[in-house]
């Protein structure tokens, strides 16, 4: 007896300023299910927050649909509903995607769905409160400061004294729940640090500032479905920036603006010490399904961890399906699984739980 196809809504898009990108993850992920085990189709989140349910795949994952084909939230969710998936596949990023909001939809509509848990997005896109939890796991972060817009209207000029006072220049600015380097930007001297944060405050209402690390790029995907075996790191994955001095928006998303190793050329200690930090942090933050972390090593004995994205990036050519690639996980398979854990509720912790 053949058993029916699994039926995947894949959630992409989304209001953030990631919306694009998530986009293309969400077009990926799509495609590169296998049909023979699956029958997705695509839900796009709209800038303006309708959700549009085209009958076809998208020709381009960047085609730009017409405001007035969405629905509204309430009938939105009937409409997924009404098209009876058997799960979600969350491919979208940052605010409203990754943050636990349509996590919480999810949950409450009683419809599995891929990745972390509502509590666990939560609080991972919150920099300030991760970097707490790392702190109480043991886990090693660069110093940092977080300047509240509204003190900073009340009075500039005490804010940018404490700040140099507290940092040395180059200064590392970043706003707190955005992911994709958006919102970030490392200023080497004080001549533009007022504008930028005056700038950056306007996608927040608060700004992390975090002393600068001198070092090289690392990062760490975990799989945590038993679909894939037990819970695991995957090969360390180094980032080589090519057309900026850092991994920002430019070089993450400019063809052959990074180039990307892995496995990482780095000493055997030093990666399995950032396997055994993108494991910790993966479980201090209560993640299921995957993750991946990011850090900063700066060539002696010291590495930072930077934050934990709990839904990376998703086309063949991001960081995590390269990490599962060189584990010998092709991409098709790696969205497979992702898919059986969240609707067999396999991953290390019964859906719902944590493994906080």
């Amino acid at each position: 007896m053949i058993e029916p196809r699994v039926r995947v809504a894949v959630l992409m898009g989304g209001r953030s300023g990631e919306h694009e990108i998530s986009r293309q993850s969400g077009w990926s992920v799509l495609t590169q299910l296998p049909r023979d085990r699956f029958d997705p189709f695509p839900v796009i989140l709209g800038k303006d927050g309708r959700w549009s349910f085209p009958s076809e795949p998208e020709a381009e994952p960047s085609m730009t649909l017409p405001p007035s084909g969405g629905l509204e939230l309430p009938e939105a969710l009937r409409a997924l509903l009404d098209r009876k998936p058997d799960l979600a596949f969350i491919a979208m990023h940052g605010p409203e995607g990754e943050d636990g909001r349509v996590q919480s939809l999810m949950q409450l509509a009683s419809l599995p769905f891929t990745g972390s848990d509502a509590d666990a997005s939560s609080l991972a896109i919150s920099k300030p409160n991760t970097k707490a939890v790392y702190r109480t796991s043991g886990i090693p972060v660069a110093d940092d400061w977080l300047i509240e817009g509204a003190r900073w209207r009340e009075d500039p000029g005490a804010v940018l004294g404490e700040l140099k006072r507290r940092f040395e220049p180059p200064y590392v600015l970043k706003t707190p729940r955005l992911g994709s380097s958006v919102g970030l930007d490392i200023l080497p001297g004080d001549a533009d640090l007022a504008a930028a944060i005056e700038r950056l405050l306007q996608h927040d209402r608060s700004l992390l500032v975090e002393a600068f690390v001198a070092g090289r790029e690392l990062t760490c995907g975990v799989l945590d479905s038993r679909h894939f075996g037990p819970i695991r790191p995957l090969p360390v994955l180094e980032v080589v920036p090519v057309c900026s001095e850092f991994f920002d928006f430019r070089a993450k998303y400019t063809p052959g603006g990074a180039r990307e190793i892995c496995p990482a050329d780095i000493p055997e200690p030093v990666r399995d010490r950032i396997q055994a930090l993108g494991l910790a942090a993966h479980r201090a933050l209560g993640c299921r399904g995957f993750s991946r972390t990011d850090f900063i090593w700066s060539g002696e004995d010291r590495i930072v961890t930077l934050e934990t994205n709990t839904i990376p990036g998703l086309t063949k050519t991001s960081l995590l399906p390269q990490q599962a690639a060189a584990a010998g996980i092709s991409f098709p398979d790696l969205v497979a699984g992702m898919a059986l854990g969240a609707l067999e509720g396999c991953q290390s912790l019964p859906c719902g739980e944590t493994s906080g």
